[in-house]
């Protein structure tokens, strides 16, 4: 039974501590995918601050999915009152999501009304792997199966995270130039993130003085700070994971791969530009020597007419070849030795040779006129359409010199009108001009009269403003005490943590006396049992001895 009382303690502190790590690992990526929705939401002036109670209505996450698909959502309730409209809008965005491709599994409306926290980071993460981090098999379509009794969890790796977690290890060993065999593990100190930072901030074109020095700080915690301060002023990449987390290890595997994800589409980006900067470079090199070539157009005419008239000539040549071959007059039937059969034989291949130079030489004659020709044609075209342009300037430059003329006569007679109403306007002028005076007047004591208003409200605002910088000031004030206070919270919880720690080995090391003990005392009670056992013998011997003597 004591035994059976030990193994159910220790059950229970393993489902704690499982629960314990289950627990932290949500709080890292609430923390995470909470940062990555308000970066696209940056835009659109929305923001998250706790995924289980602003995506309730359906309506936040309406907004996000707009933000990721440049579509629009139909169909969704702008205020949502009732419980049952804000599951239509969360079912609407689910069926939203299928449409797009989006795998997930077990999650309903209902859910993320309710707010189960677990579930909708599923969703948020499946949606971060659709949407935001690229692998080579995403233009492919896969067919994974699924089991639908398994319940979603934020703590589990499926298949293509483990493809997701392969292809960011690659890209890290690509751009640092280091081995990397685990995310979580291999970031903690912030070296192979600095390293990153700094080869893809030298990538983007910065000077090298420029480029800040990263890996040289000695501190881990200052190292992984001035890390992702970096990737954010110069790479415009946002801290979706906190620096005391990153080195204290809380953070969990999928936060990361998901940070990561931007370095990688800013990287993959950046080599898609310059290899397409390559492709416009050559396309414009081709384009300029086409243009090049354009100029001599009647050479590149006249190369394909020789290439045409060349192939006819040959086939020309074929037929002449074959002619002469059957006109050639066989010998007399007789006996011949092999001396004159070769003799023959030779003399038939003179023949045909000469044959076929006659033949070639009459093509490239026919050639060459076919190409004076085509050149004393192509210079009358020339011709012809460098007198039809001449012409077709000359009368668009005299329908222009007409439309001039027409357009004078038109500001002649404008000006002659404009004339007249002048010496009727100046009969107006005086009595405008007094009227005007004296409402300037009017408006120079109005003007003034507004200008001492409007110092007193300045001196009223300057007031203002002074009691809106003292009250701010005192805000940063009692929002550093929060911090320090917050940070004084954070190191009392780490010695709760060590303390808890400490009495988890003390326990355990109580427990295991404690089985030694037993065991010990098992040991001497057998031992007693057994000495017992040979006592009574002894006795029972002795007896019988006794028994023995008195009968005998």
């Amino acid at each position: 039974q004591s035994q059976i009382r030990l193994c159910n303690m220790s059950r229970s502190r393993i489902s704690m501590l499982i629960g314990s790590v289950q627990q932290q690992t949500e709080q890292s990526q609430n923390k995470t995918f909470t940062a990555w929705m308000n970066y696209h939401l940056l835009k659109s002036n929305i923001r998250v601050e706790d995924l289980s109670v602003d995506l309730q209505d359906g309506v936040v996450l309406a907004y996000f999915l707009e933000t990721l698909t440049n579509e629009e959502v139909k169909r969704i309730r702008k205020n949502p009152k009732l419980r049952i409209q804000m599951i239509e809008n969360c079912n609407t965005d689910l069926q939203f999501m299928k449409a797009r491709g989006v795998q997930f599994f077990n999650v309903s409306g209902e859910d993320i009304v309710d707010g189960n926290l677990k579930l909708i980071l599923s969703l948020v993460w499946a949606l971060a792997r659709t949407f935001q981090i690229v692998t080579p098999k995403k233009k492919e379509e896969e067919h994974i199966e699924v089991d639908l009794e398994f319940e979603a969890s934020p703590t589990m790796i499926s298949n293509s995270d483990w493809e997701i977690r392969d292809m960011l290890i690659k890209f890290l060993c690509e751009v640092t130039g280091k081995k990397v065999t685990n995310l979580k593990e291999d970031l903690v100190d912030g070296e192979i993130l600095a390293t990153m930072v700094e080869n893809m901030i030298k990538l983007s074109g910065r000077a090298e003085e420029c480029v800040p020095q990263l890996v040289n700080e000695t501190d881990e915690l200052m190292r992984v700070c001035l890390t992702l301060d970096a990737a954010d002023q110069h790479l415009r990449i946002p801290a979706l994971i906190e620096a005391e987390d990153l080195v204290s290890g809380q953070v969990d595997e999928k936060s990361i791969m998901l940070f990561l994800s931007l370095f990688k589409n800013l990287y993959d980006n950046k080599r898609q530009l310059e290899s397409l900067s390559v492709c416009i470079d050559e396309e414009l090199a081709n384009i300029d020597a086409a243009k090049n070539a354009f100029d001599y157009g009647s050479g590149f005419a006249s190369v394909d007419l020789n290439s045409d008239v060349i192939g006819v000539d040959h086939e020309f040549l074929k037929l002449n070849i074959e002619e002469e071959k059957v006109e050639i007059p066989e010998p007399q039937e007789k006996v011949r030795t092999n001396i004159e059969i070769q003799r023959e034989e030779d003399e038939d291949a003179k023949m045909l040779e000469l044959l076929v130079s006659e033949q070639r030489e009459m093509a490239e004659r026919q050639r060459l006129l076919e190409e004076e020709e085509e050149r004393k044609r192509l210079e009358e075209e020339l011709r012809k359409r460098l007198e039809w342009e001449r012409e077709e300037e000359e009368r668009l430059e005299l329908e222009r010199i007409e439309r001039e003329r027409q357009e004078l006569a038109l500001k002649l007679a404008e000006a002659e009108r404009e004339a007249l109403l002048m010496d009727e306007l100046n009969q107006d002028k005086e009595a405008m001009e007094r009227e005007e005076r004296r409402r300037m007047e009017e408006e120079r004591l109005a003007m003034e009269e507004e200008l001492r208003r409007l110092e007193e409200e300045a001196a009223a605002e300057e007031r203002e403003r002074q009691r809106e910088l003292e009250e701010t000031l005192r805000l940063e004030e009692s929002l550093r005490r929060e911090q320090e206070e917050a940070e004084r919270i954070r190191e009392e919880e780490r010695l709760r943590l060590e303390e808890e720690e400490r009495l988890r080995r003390e326990m355990e090391e109580i427990e295991l006396m404690e089985k030694e003990r037993l065991e010990e005392e098992r040991r001497l009670r057998e031992e007693e049992e057994m000495e017992e056992i040979e006592l009574m013998e002894k006795e029972r011997l002795e007896e019988e001895r006794r028994l023995r003597e008195e009968e005998e």
